[in-house]
């Protein structure tokens, strides 16, 4: 299962999906949190993006690893 919109639907809670280094993960609430993980300039970088619930998309998450 990729990281697409029908995909992040189909999360339960608790359940994560990782594609290109940013996470979607389904918290108790049923809310979505995005998260990055990537390696640049020789560092791991990890930020969480925010929640669904606060407008929150997977393309502000691509936006920020550019």
């Amino acid at each position: 299962c990729s990281l697409t919109r029908p995909g992040i639907r189909r999360l339960r809670p608790g359940e994560k999906l990782t594609e290109h280094g940013i996470t979607a993960e389904c918290l108790k609430d049923g809310d979505t949190r995005y998260s990055v993980n990537i390696m640049a300039d020789g560092e791991r970088i990890h930020r969480v993006i925010g929640r669904e619930s606060d407008g929150t998309t997977r393309t502000q998450a691509e936006e920020f690893i550019e």
